[in-house]
């Protein structure tokens, strides 16, 4: 099982550098008007596949979700606000294959993912990832794949 990376369409608000500035984004934008949001968080328009109205409804329905950190670009660990809803607060959370390296319980070990780039414009260079991952997490051109050691199993 694989997959690409995390595409979140909005970077600047669903990425932040520590745990405490994402929870406080999270929760000043789950709060707001949506036009008011769109423009306190420099938002362009909305696209087919992420909308704030959306984005604000996974935030504040979401029984699942949870913060976590992620592989944002190489060596470089952020967080981010998970749900596993496409089309959600991350635009394509990529929930099938990213749901493996989330730890549901406090006793489960962590997993392991090879993360590498099917098209190399440069050099080949592989990295392990034991938290979530972005679409440029090995480089900032070509788009990440995302290869899970373990499939967990997973009851819903």
């Amino acid at each position: 099982m694989n997959s690409v990376g995390i595409v979140t369409a909005r970077d600047s608000l669903t990425i932040q550098m520590t745990l405490e500035e994402m929870e406080r984004v999270v929760s000043d934008f789950r709060a707001r008007d949506p036009e008011d949001a769109r423009k306190v968080y420099g938002l362009r328009r909305d696209t087919r596949d992420w909308t704030v109205r959306r984005a604000q409804n996974d935030l504040r329905e979401s029984e699942g979700g949870r913060f976590a950190r992620i592989l944002y670009r190489p060596f470089d660990v952020r967080w981010t606000w998970y749900s596993g809803n496409s089309r959600g607060f991350l635009c394509m959370p990529r929930g099938e294959v990213m749901r493996h390296m989330l730890c549901e319980r406090e006793r489960e070990r962590e997993n392991l993912a090879i993360v590498t780039t099917r098209q190399c414009r440069r050099d080949w260079h592989p990295v392990a990832s034991n938290i979530l991952v972005g679409h440029h997490a090995v480089e900032s051109v070509d788009i990440s794949s995302i290869f899970p050691l373990h499939l967990r199993a997973i009851w819903r």
